[in-house]
């Protein structure tokens, strides 16, 4: 390869390794497993609250509630409403049909039996499948809300169904109050990111619950996981807290909510933080990865960078965004590493340390994003490998839009969509309309290689070198 490499990976590069994406990990952070949240428990006494043993009632882990999740379902949507999924005639009628069966299961005394006597507490019953099914029709109503555009209520299918189920007169959907429709619970994410051949599988449950009510709890299940797997988003959330980890504690009392605040976004970074070491220890394999490409070539042909935060053994990476290893020092704000970081009075993990227009919280984040763009000038080519370029990414918007306008060859391999659409789309998201001739968009299968047409097909570090 003549010349250096620049490449940037994003969440999407991580996909191929097993890890799941950017809403699917943000549903498993609102539901976290138990292991995360004692891992995470420790972590906060060691890191966090190490010199405040005599004032553990005001400083104390503490998860996101009720509060905190309608924020999350205000922030999706607000953003994300455009991903809602069309509804067609089939979706209507099954939706009807999933309504008219809730009687079926209210009917059902066996449903309130805990069939799986290790659980905490009953899976299949009229609660939760009665939920399940007010979500999906709370994301029918807002998709068809928003499509008619304050028209007639009359003109909403199921009208008389869907006021049945929220009690409540269906033209309050035209006041926003999207709260009243959809309960967004920890218990709810359970529901969904559960193992659904658990129930497949145990024919004691079966015979308690019977098996038609199983299928059809498990179908409504997977059409709203597969909405909330691509739509789930808590940025909105991330900027109504996280300036709390920088303020000052101004009242005594124990029950100071700018205190509680900061509780519950330190304990939500120790989440984060352990959903992704965890995860990643768990499904982390790197062969046949984009990561293992790379290190089959000479490591000196390029400049790695990566808005991920788990380190890869044998590779160079800056790492943008923090890192699982990385902590933020709440009094210095340097950026300490996990030796440093045990003997800091107080600190908390550098990851997700960005919100909305992703200020940058220390002088320590800022060189990372000078140097690699320096470094990223010198190449003779860029690749961006599973990154979104999405509105909180102003900053990386921001380098790409100069190096574009530069004359620096980038190269953005897309998976799933047609390149001209995603290209029409990057000039937009990049301001390069007028100046887009240095961009290539080059759509690759799961397999890492470039799709020249039905036929052939090359690897997409190959392609790289011959362009």
């Amino acid at each position: 390869m003549n010349g250096r490499t620049g490449i940037l990976f994003g969440a999407g590069a991580e996909v191929c390794f097993g890890m799941p994406s950017g809403a699917e990990f943000a549903m498993m952070i609102f539901s976290p497993e138990e292991k995360i949240i004692e891992q995470a428990k420790k972590n906060f006494k060691n890191y966090y609250d190490k010199d405040d043993k005599d004032d553990k009632d005001e400083k104390k882990f503490k998860t996101f509630g009720v509060t905190e999740y309608n924020l999350v379902l205000k922030s999706i949507i607000e953003n994300h409403i455009d991903k809602f999924p069309e509804f067609n005639d089939e979706d209507k009628n099954k939706l009807e049909m999933y309504i008219d069966s809730r009687n079926n299961f209210k009917e059902s005394k066996e449903l309130n039996i805990n069939a799986k006597p290790r659980a905490k507490k009953p899976i299949y019953t009229y609660e939760n499948f009665s939920s399940l099914v007010q979500t999906l029709a709370a994301f029918y109503l807002i998709k068809k809300a928003d499509a008619i555009k304050q028209n007639a209520v009359t003109k909403l299918d199921l009208g008389d169904k869907l006021q049945e189920l929220f009690n409540d007169s269906v033209n309050s959907i035209f006041s926003i109050d999207y709260e009243k429709f959809i309960k967004l619970k920890a218990e709810t994410l359970s529901i969904l990111l559960m193992k659904k051949d658990d129930a497949k599988t145990d024919n004691e449950e079966v015979e308690k619950v019977g098996k038609e009510q199983i299928s059809l709890f498990i179908e409504v299940r997977d059409k709203v996981k597969k909405i909330y797997s691509e739509i789930f988003d808590y940025q909105l959330l991330l900027n109504e807290y996280y300036g709390y980890l920088f303020k000052e504690s101004s009242c005594s009392k124990k029950t100071d909510s700018s205190e509680t605040k900061k509780n519950k976004i330190v304990s939500f970074l120790f989440i984060i933080q352990q959903c992704i070491e965890q995860l990643f220890n768990e499904k982390k394999t790197l062969e046949n990865t984009y990561y293992s490409d790379i290190k089959k070539n000479n490591l000196e042909n390029f400049e790695i960078a990566s808005t991920n935060y788990s380190e890869i053994n044998g590779l160079d990476i800056t790492f943008l965004n923090g890192a699982t290893n990385k902590y933020l020092d709440l009094k210095s704000f340097d950026i300490v590493f996990g030796v440093q970081a045990e003997k800091v009075r107080s600190c908390v993990p550098f990851i997700f340390p960005q919100t909305a227009l992703k200020p940058l919280v220390s002088i320590d984040s800022i060189s990372p994003f000078v140097d690699i763009y320096n470094r990223f000038k010198e190449c003779e080519k860029i690749a961006v490998v599973g990154f979104g370029f999405n509105y909180d990414d102003v900053l990386l918007k921001s380098m790409f839009h100069k190096l574009i306008l530069d004359g620096k060859k980038v190269f953005y391999f897309s998976y799933g969509e047609k390149e001209e659409k995603v290209l029409k789309n990057l000039e937009k998201k990049l301001d390069i309309v007028e100046n887009s001739l240095a961009l290539t968009v080059k759509k690759i299968d799961k397999n890492r290689n470039v799709i020249k047409d039905n036929k052939n097909r090359q690897n997409w570090l190959e392609y790289l070198e011959q362009n």
